[in-house]
């Protein structure tokens, strides 16, 4: 099994809240990217994607010398529910097997990168919508901190070690019948992400029954649910599952 780290998000007042060029994980600001990728446009909608957070794994995880980075459409309208938080394989047999085709028409809102850590730069190319904090990443020994009951877990953010459900076990087992599928980080519920000054509202995502609305606070990410980020042993930024939970 892997290493479990924490992943605690900096207030402003805890740091001195400017993103330096070593900065490799953390929460809004600038992006950090190679050069060449292009930043991301709603397949649904066509705007330009906002930068939500990007994880750099340790050393001894599964994709170490790599980087995740997530942007998602604040700007979406969402005729369809469907849209709102990335599409949920519900086969009727366990354990789970995601079939090969599942991923063509998975990233419409959302966008997930995945690249060489040290081939990422700032990119000025991209107005931050979100404010910028550092997420310290803190090994632990037993997956969750010490003087924490084993069922507050699944509300700490971490990379490595085991999943933490809120509610059941939702393991992805492998994908295209035989690819195993491996644990890689999750998010914790009801995440803040602070926008800056001036910065355009979210569409709202709740219910389309109220037609649309936005929201005039921070931005929220898939219904503010608990996110699970599975893969597979080889990076790919094509084949990264989200289990929701909340």
């Amino acid at each position: 099994m892997m290493s479990a780290y924490l992943l605690e998000a900096m207030e402003s007042e805890e740091s001195d809240a400017e993103q330096r060029l070593e900065d490799t994980t953390f929460i809004g600001g600038y992006p950090r990217l190679p050069a060449e990728v292009e930043l991301p446009h709603c397949a649904y909608c066509g705007a330009l994607q906002m930068f939500f957070f990007q994880v750099a794994f340790p050393s001894d995880h599964l994709w170490a010398g790599y980087t995740l980075a997530l942007f998602h459409c604040t700007a979406c309208e969402y005729p369809d529910e469907g849209f709102l938080v990335p599409t949920l394989f519900k086969p009727e047999d366990k354990p789970l097997d995601i079939p090969a085709h599942f991923f063509d028409k998975y990233q419409i809102n959302f966008r997930i990168f995945v690249f060489l850590t040290e081939q990422g730069e700032i990119r000025q190319d991209y107005e931050p919508r979100i404010g910028f904090r550092h997420w310290k990443m803190r090994l632990v020994a037993d997956d969750y901190p010490e003087n924490t009951e084993e069922e507050d877990s699944a509300f700490i953010s971490k990379v490595g070690g085991e999943p933490s459900w809120i509610r059941f076990d939702n393991t992805s087992a492998t994908y295209a019948g035989s690819v195993p599928m491996h644990f890689l980080l999750q998010v914790v519920p009801n995440f803040t992400f602070d926008t800056v000054l001036d910065a355009p509202p979210q569409v709202f995502t709740g219910s389309i029954d109220y037609g649309r609305q936005t929201l005039d606070w921070d931005y929220e990410l898939f219904l503010n649910s608990s996110l699970y980020f599975f893969g597979t042993s080889e990076p790919n930024q094509n084949i990264v599952y989200l289990v929701l939970q909340g």
